[in-house]
């Protein structure tokens, strides 16, 4: 798993291997609940589903999520 954040936070992003460290697939309810997980504990945003990474592409078995968090007011 990476995770990078840019910008005090603001920006999040979260890439997962599709594969453990023995070449088999996770399984995709674990993969998701990693990403909600990260998204309930970041707060409220906009979250999609990315193959791009800041440093980078990514590797043929990671998935990524970015997030643009909402900012608070008041």
């Amino acid at each position: 798993m990476l995770i990078r954040s840019t910008g005090g936070l603001e920006e999040i992003w979260l890439a997962v291997s599709l594969v453990d460290g023995a070449g088999r697939g996770v399984p995709v309810r674990l993969r998701d609940m990693v990403f909600a997980v990260t998204e309930q504990e970041a707060g409220a945003g906009l979250w999609e589903l990315t193959r791009e990474w800041p440093e980078g592409a990514l590797e043929w078995f990671e998935v990524a999520r970015y997030g643009l968090r909402e900012t608070r007011t008041g």
